[in-house]
C-alpha cells in the first residue's frame, strides 16, 4: 500500500513542478546553490501537497 502511494505521489509531483515554473525555479536555484535543499523541499511540499509543516514527526507518536 505504502509503494503504491509513494508511487503516485512521486508521479504527481513530477508532473506539478514540471509544469510549474515558480517550481521549476526553486530546483534552478538548488542547481546553482543559491538556495538550500530543505528549504525548497519545504515550499514544494507546501505548494504540491498543501502541507504547511513538513517537518519529521515519524518519532513524535
Amino acid at each position: 500500500m505504502f509503494a503504491i502511494a509513494s508511487g503516485r505521489a512521486k508521479a504527481h509531483l513530477e508532473r506539478t513542478v514540471a509544469d510549474d515554473p515558480e517550481l521549476r525555479r526553486l530546483l534552478d536555484e538548488v542547481q546553482r546553490r543559491e538556495l538550500d535543499p530543505l528549504t525548497a523541499v519545504k515550499e514544494i511540499m507546501e505548494r504540491v501537497f498543501k502541507l504547511g509543516d513538513t517537518t519529521d514527526r515519524t518519532n513524535s507518536r
